[in-house]
C-alpha cells in the first residue's frame, strides 16, 4: 500500500469520527436502526465485487456481521 493512502485513509476515519461526535452531541442518543447496518453491508459487498476493490466487500462484510448480530433489535422506523 502507498503511503499517502494511509494518511488519506486515516483523515477520512478522523474526519468522520468528529462527524460522529457532532451529531451524538446535537441530537443525543437514538435508537440505532441496524437492519440498514444489514443492507449497507450488502451494497457494500455489491460495490466491491463490481469494483474488484475488496476493501469495499471486507467493510460490507463487517456491517453485516453488525447488523446479523444484532437482530433482536431489528426495527422498522418511522420517519
Amino acid at each position: 500500500m502507498d503511503f499517502t493512502f494511509l494518511i488519506a485513509l486515516v483523515l477520512i476515519l478522523f474526519i468522520i469520527f468528529l462527524m460522529y461526535l457532532h451529531i451524538r452531541k446535537k441530537y443525543g442518543n437514538q435508537l440505532t436502526n441496524f437492519k440498514i447496518y444489514f443492507y449497507l453491508g450488502i451494497l457494500f459487498i455489491i460495490q466491491g465485487i463490481a469494483t474488484k476493490y475488496i476493501v469495499f466487500a471486507f467493510v460490507g462484510l463487517i456491517f453485516m456481521i453488525v447488523g446479523l448480530a444484532n437482530k433482536k433489535k431489528w426495527r422498522d422506523f418511522e420517519d
